[in-house]
């Protein structure tokens, strides 16, 4: 066998071996609000929902209160923040990569619990 059929035997091999896919990646859906549960005075849970989106990359919530803001990563359509202060108003958006494309929902907000001192229970 002479070096150029070699060469040409090789390419046909790997071009019997090639599977093309092609995946038709939209722009994923806006993630909207579901519920705010569990509201305590350091921790909430947040549950939001993704329409069509069937593929999540990840997920981010970001939040912010009077002092800083801070987000948690996640694979879920759900979140429990913790570490959180008593009492105070966050403003909280939701992220959601999809095939490298991210969308972002409007803003919500929730506020934490108080403590509660002084209380005589008899």
């Amino acid at each position: 066998m002479q070096p150029s059929s070699l060469i040409a035997l090789r390419c046909i091999t790997q071009i019997e071996n090639l599977l093309v896919v092609f995946v038709n990646v939209s722009e994923p859906d806006i993630p909207r609000l579901s519920s705010i549960t569990n509201v305590e005075q350091r921790s909430v849970d947040l549950d939001w929902n993704l329409g069509a989106t069937e593929v999540i990359n990840k997920s981010v919530v970001s939040y912010v209160d009077q002092e800083s803001m801070s987000s948690q990563m996640t694979t879920e359509t759900t979140n429990h923040l913790s570490g959180l202060s008593p009492g105070r108003t966050y403003l909280f958006y939701l992220q959601v990569t999809s095939f490298s494309k991210t969308v972002q929902s409007s803003n919500y907000t929730f506020t934490t619990r108080e403590f509660v001192t002084g209380l005589l229970l008899l």
